[in-house]
């Protein structure tokens, strides 16, 4: 007979075992509801007590209003001066349009519905923290530093496109690095929708192709070089296809070609 403890020889369930650095996959995702909890109270707390009453400024009078114009039917129309418009890409306000289908003109609830958003880039970051580096901790780390960092909460408390485009950007890097060393087409090409739907919230969010998928797919797959570059091929291809609806709607709106927005002359001024 073995001398052996007869605990050696059982089996522990992998999802009941916690490792010194890691946390079992049940246990990570209930404190990330936990913290997601938190940075919703806060992000709530701070519209609440700073910004029920205050009228929107800056853009944020566009993506607001060009949602209610949205739920009423009329299309991307300048919430003010009538006429085709696409200030900015359309993705935040087709985001909020929903919201103002439901509730009308109020302000207030979008910039709740945008609180929801960053709850949800909260619990992303979260998750991703723990994809990248296999450990849970470190997902909870990051997303309860994402749930308290000012320059996300305080833009979680406007209707602005910073908030979507954000919680694209996670989901753009975490299917990334869920598709790592298994980069296939059919994976590329939901990394490729996620990036344009990123380029519809901001429209510098093309970047992402040429400078993070790209890079990313060429040093790290041991594929051959043209099985890289066609997967990377159909990433860009599926981006494309996200964006073209949109530019192809504004080419039957205005004179000169729009590709993304008419608003890249008056950024370009600023800068």
């Amino acid at each position: 007979m073995s001398d052996r403890p007869l605990s050696s020889t059982v089996d522990v369930p992998s999802d009941e075992v916690e490792g010194p650095d890691d946390l079992p996959r049940r246990r990570f995702f209930r404190w990330l509801l936990v913290i997601a909890l938190g940075a919703l109270v806060l992000r709530v707390g701070y519209i609440l007590v700073f910004k029920r009453d205050e009228p929107a400024i800056g853009d944020a009078i566009y993506y607001a209003n060009q949602a209610i114009r949205l739920a009423e039917g009329r299309g991307f129309v300048h919430p003010f001066q009538g006429g085709p418009a696409a200030d900015h890409p359309p993705l935040t306000a087709l985001a909020m349009a929903p919201v103002a289908w439901v509730f009308g003109t109020s302000l207030l609830v979008q910039r709740l519905a945008m609180a929801l958003v960053g709850t949800l880039t909260v619990a992303g970051i979260g998750v991703l923290g723990r994809t990248v580096s296999g450990r849970g901790r470190v997902g909870l780390l990051a997303a309860g530093i994402a749930a308290v960092y000012p320059n996300l909460w305080l833009n979680d408390g406007v209707v602005m496109s910073e908030s979507i485009a954000t919680l694209t950007i996670v989901a753009v890097f975490l299917a990334l690095y869920r598709a790592k060393d298994r980069y296939t087409a059919g994976r590329l090409a939901l990394i490729g929708a996620l990036c344009g739907a990123a380029i519809l919230a901001r429209a510098e969010s093309a970047f992402l192709l040429p400078f993070v998928i790209l890079p990313t797919v060429w040093f790290t797959s041991d594929r051959s070089r043209w099985q890289r570059l066609g997967v990377v091929a159909v990433a860009g291809v599926c981006a494309v296809a996200i964006v073209v609806p949109w530019t192809a709607y504004n080419l039957t709106r205005f004179e000169k070609p729009v590709l993304l927005s008419t608003n890249d002359g008056l950024t370009i001024l600023g800068a």
